[in-house]
């Protein structure tokens, strides 16, 4: 009995974690990660910590964000200011303000995915074809 107790425990937990594979987000279907996603598995070695996820802050057209990075600055994870919660309406404006910069400096998004966990959008994860996150340091600010 405490067999079968422990697996269905283990079941929902595992549920709780898990998200869809795909989901509906700026009018694409997108891949996900769960929230549990942390830095490596996220593949992110600038500006990340597996406790809050992305660290820095920076201010694109009026919108506070966080970010994080890969070494070579071609995957950016973009986080609200929030840490351990989301502001989807600042994800929102701040990821359509970054796609429009990381145009003007002639830096494409590959692929984007999204950390998604009980129907909520906690961060974007961009691929892309040139070192991005090293044109978006630029808009550091204090917290």
């Amino acid at each position: 009995m405490k067999y079968v107790v422990s697996i269905i425990l283990a079941l929902l937990i595992s549920g709780c974690f898990s998200a869809p594979k795909s989901v509906l987000y700026a009018g694409k279907m997108v891949g996900t990660f769960d929230i549990t996603a942390g830095c490596e598995t996220l593949s992110l070695d600038q500006d990340c910590s597996q406790m809050s996820g992305s660290t820095r802050n920076i201010e694109i057209n009026g919108t506070k964000l966080r970010i994080a990075g890969s070494n070579d600055g071609k995957i950016v994870f973009l986080m609200s200011m929030s840490s351990f919660s989301t502001d989807e309406s600042a994800l929102d404006l701040g990821s359509k303000a970054i796609k429009a910069y990381l145009l003007e400096k002639g830096i494409k998004i590959i692929s984007t995915k999204v950390m998604y966990g009980a129907g909520k959008v906690y961060g974007i994860h961009y691929i892309l074809d040139g070192d991005g996150y090293s044109q978006l340091k630029a808009l550091t600010v204090k917290s």
